[in-house]
């Protein structure tokens, strides 16, 4: 089987409900044990949220080893397939490494649990930020900078944004 992604969700993967259309393709590959060709083709920008909707739940359910066994990249940049496998390392570690978890879980939803942002000591607060400016910053979702490359250049990881 092969999926297009630009067919599927635009050439912006950003957001987790586009991530989710993929996902539901890939458990059911998953479920059938076949190979899935993923066509990059196109693809500008790539997302943690994305990658989250995507693949987050395939690896609750599957090792990292088994998803990437039956997934190929086609016509991936170089910036988008980086992107694409610190997400799937990221997620994977996410789901495996129990204090892991604990530490993404306590930074991403310190309301949810007994412990602050402060007792992770994870963000440095500089001379002039308030303690409440450093913990505004902790609803921020974002694990990597966003670099968008237009089609007719070579993928870099300069941030250059066109205009």
């Amino acid at each position: 089987m092969k999926v297009s992604i630009i067919d599927l969700c635009g050439e912006y993967c950003v957001r987790k409900e586009q991530g989710r259309k993929l996902s539901l393709i890939l458990e059911s590959t998953m479920k059938m044990k076949e190979t899935i060709i993923l066509d990059w083709f196109g693809i500008r920008l790539l997302t943690t949220d994305f990658m989250e909707g995507a693949f987050s739940k395939l690896l609750k359910t599957y090792k990292r080893q088994t998803i990437l066994s039956r997934i190929k990249l086609e016509l991936i940049k170089a910036h988008i397939e980086e992107r694409f496998k610190f997400n799937i390392d990221f997620f994977a570690r996410y789901h495996n490494d129990k204090d892991f978890k604990t530490i993404i879980d306590l930074y991403f939803n310190p309301d949810e649990s007994a412990c602050t942002i402060k007792d992770l000591e994870v963000l440095p607060i500089e001379e002039e930020e308030s303690i409440e400016e450093a913990e505004a910053e902790k609803s921020l979702y974002s694990l990597e900078r966003m670099d968008v490359q237009p089609d007719d250049r070579p993928a870099t990881c300069g941030g250059n944004i066109p205009s």
